[in-house]
């Protein structure tokens, strides 16, 4: 009798956590998810990478926009979520639940002659909480 209990454990653990695995979701740029800020650093070069090179590269930007000397500004974002493990456990789900969130952000910073004056490339990692604890 023992040993089913253990089975049974280890199958439930184990289905538990190929079930947490699948619940991820990304949305955004797929490019700069999988960019380090080394990779950004060897990409983005400072007067001399153009608007014509990082679009073959990253795409087009998600949002364009001007700064107030009227330089070009473009930004690109990735968030991705996972799914909390506590989501998947009776009644506790329903207390408190959410997921880990990692958000990359790339802003660039084009001159008149569209070449990179600057850029900053950040990646901030926070929460989202839900349930009846999740106010």
């Amino acid at each position: 009798m023992k040993k089913v209990s253990s089975i049974m454990k280890i199958a439930l653990t184990g289905a538990i956590l190929i079930g947490y695995s699948g619940c991820g979701v990304k949305s955004g740029n797929k490019i700069i998810f999988s960019m380090s800020k080394q990779d950004m650093a060897k990409t983005i070069i400072k007067g001399k990478t153009t608007k014509a090179e990082l679009s073959k590269v990253l795409g087009q930007p998600q949002s364009v926009d001007f700064t107030g000397a009227g330089d070009e500004k473009w930004l690109y974002r990735n968030i991705s979520s996972q799914a909390k493990l506590t989501n998947f456990i009776p009644i506790v789900g329903a207390i408190s639940s959410g997921t880990d969130d990692k958000t990359r952000t790339l802003v660039i910073i084009f001159d008149k002659q569209g070449v990179v004056k600057n850029y900053s490339y950040s990646i901030s990692e926070g929460e989202t909480v839900g349930g009846l604890m999740g106010g």
